[in-house]
């Protein structure tokens, strides 16, 4: 979260994926990307919690229970077929965890990996989870459009559970575990540990290198600004400054404004249930007195 609210362009496919794990600039490369492809580029986190756009983000979190869970890749490419459709570009989750689905159905898509110091992107990565309360997440965002599609986005729907690294059964971890046998083994696990968790980002990053064709992979760090993308991507170098977004900062005013509208409407539900069960209540007596009186007559 951090990035723009994008509008589908029926006519758009994805030409240009922005690869980068959350929190190393994706709303700084959503921005770039829209600029150079002229046209709507999908941040992931924004979108899924901002957008309120249900249908879009239930497919997101179908296609990853359909890989990850089901297992069942003829399901998978069909959501992730439709899930795509009038973007342009794609940045952050869920689209980074079904990269290879994605490429396979846009096979002249281009990749932009953007990488971060690990132990920089850890601290800012760390401040999600000071916002997201894991324990009741899924019951707290039940009542929010969108957002309730989180956990199935974040890499199928029992994404907490003890083999998932991260969020993401995206990245072959059973092997990395032999490369890397201090590997947290949970998310709650990892969030205690903050050196191995650093090794979420290498993962991954090794992982984009090994499934994209080197044509079609840049690798770069944001603070080279606009030259090697818009190399990369054939297009003219902007005039105007690179865009740059302070995730934390912007995430951690959104999330406090989200939360707080959770808990209200969780309120408000709550409180029209009691309202509910009371006036049912209050109905009762005189509702079995009329029906007595009326069978003894």
């Amino acid at each position: 979260m951090g990035g723009t609210l994008s509008r589908p362009d029926p006519s758009r496919m994805p030409v240009v994926i922005g690869a980068g794990y959350s929190r190393t600039g994706t709303s700084s490369m959503q921005l770039a990307l829209e600029r150079l492809v002229d046209g709507p580029v999908y941040h992931g986190g924004t979108q899924t919690w901002l957008s309120g756009d249900d249908a879009r983000v239930k497919l997101w979190g179908q296609a990853c229970d359909a890989k990850f869970v089901a297992r069942d890749k003829e399901l998978t490419m069909k959501l992730v077929r439709e899930a795509v459709k009038g973007y342009a570009g794609l940045v952050d989750a869920p689209a980074i965890w079904l990269l290879p689905e994605i490429l396979e159905i846009c096979p002249d898509a281009q990749v932009v990996l953007n990488t971060r110091d690990p132990e920089r992107w850890w601290k800012s990565f760390e401040n999600l989870f000071n916002h997201v309360p894991l324990a009741y997440f899924t019951v707290l965002t039940a009542v929010r459009p969108g957002i309730r599609w989180i956990p199935r986005s974040c890499g199928g729907t029992s994404y907490l559970r003890r083999d998932c690294c991260a969020m993401p059964a995206a990245i072959p971890v059973s092997m990395d575990r032999v490369r890397y046998p201090t590997l947290p083994t949970s998310s709650r696990e990892m969030v205690r540990s903050t050196d191995r968790a650093q090794v979420i980002l290498e993962l991954y990053q090794q992982h984009v290198i090994d499934i994209v064709p080197k044509d079609k992979l840049l690798i770069m760090d944001l603070k080279e600004g606009w030259e090697p993308m818009a190399s990369f991507l054939e297009k003219d170098v902007p005039k105007e400054q690179f865009p740059r977004v302070n995730e934390s900062a912007v995430f951690d005013k959104q999330a406090k404004s989200l939360f707080r509208m959770l808990v209200l409407t969780w309120a408000g539900v709550l409180a029209a249930t009691g309202g509910s069960a009371y006036l049912v209540w209050s109905l009762a007596g005189p509702v079995r007195k009329w029906v007595f009186s009326h069978v003894g007559a």
